[in-house]
């Protein structure tokens, strides 16, 4: 477990890291992936990513957090 340091100094790196991109599809996986990292280890054995559903078509999830039953949608910056 993290220390209460060693979290805000991750969590400082990860909004340095990110705070100009702003693509959906160049940073995304990365992001999650950066982002998880903050608060658990192995954070790539938690995510799923471009995971397939079925709507009135077939679709997919940008990233899918099982354990937490946490489907996570990503838009590109000034992207409804």
């Amino acid at each position: 477990m993290k220390s209460t340091k060693e979290l805000e100094q991750a969590a400082k790196y990860f909004i340095q890291k990110y705070k100009d991109k702003s693509n959906e599809k160049s940073s995304a996986q990365s992001f999650w992936i950066d982002f998880l990292g903050i608060f658990v280890p192995n954070p790539t054995e938690k995510i799923e990513f471009e995971k397939r559903v079925s709507l009135s078509h077939t679709s997919f999830i940008d990233a899918y957090i099982p354990h937490a039953k946490t489907l996570i949608e990503q838009k590109s910056s000034g992207i409804d």
